[in-house]
C-alpha cells in the first residue's frame, strides 16, 4: 500500500476595494477564515501572509482534490464570513487569483502558521511580495 502524498500550493488572493487597506481586525478574521475553511475542505493551511490588498497562503491538499475548486470554494464564502464578523464591510475577492506549486525543499524553509505581515512596503511589486513572503 503506497502512502498518499499531499500537494503544496502557494495561493494569492486579491482583496478589494484597493482604496481600503486591510486593517488588523480584517487580517485576524481572514486568517481565521482561511484556517477554518481549509480544514472543512480537507486541506491543511501551512502559512498565511496578509498584506495591504493581497492574501498569500500555502495550503496542503490531498492529490484527489482540485486546487482550482478549493480556491473557488474558499473565495465563494469569504465575503459572507467577513460580513458576519465585521459590520459594514465591503471587502471582496477579485475574480483573478495566483497559484503556484511549492516544492518540499521550499516548504521546509517556511515558518509555522499563523503568519501575518501587518505592514506593507509601499510600492512593492507582487512578484517581489511573493518572494518576500516565501523567504520569511
Amino acid at each position: 500500500m503506497s502512502k498518499e502524498i499531499n500537494l503544496f500550493y502557494h495561493v494569492v488572493l486579491t482583496i478589494e476595494p484597493h482604496e481600503v487597506a486591510i486593517d488588523s481586525l480584517v487580517q485576524m478574521v481572514l486568517s481565521d477564515y482561511l484556517i477554518i475553511r481549509s480544514k472543512t475542505l480537507e486541506c491543511k493551511p501551512i502559512k498565511i501572509g496578509i498584506y495591504n490588498h493581497h492574501v498569500h497562503f500555502i495550503i496542503s491538499i490531498p492529490p484527489n482534490l482540485n486546487i482550482i475548486e478549493i480556491v473557488n470554494s474558499i473565495k465563494e464564502r469569504l465575503v459572507n464570513y467577513l460580513k458576519k464578523h465585521i459590520k459594514d464591510t465591503n471587502y471582496h475577492c477579485a475574480e483573478e487569483f495566483f497559484i503556484s506549486t511549492v516544492s518540499p525543499t521550499a516548504l521546509e524553509q517556511m515558518t509555522t502558521l499563523p503568519y501575518t505581515k501587518p505592514d506593507f512596503y509601499g510600492d512593492t511589486k507582487l512578484l517581489e511580495e511573493i518572494y518576500d513572503f516565501l523567504k520569511t
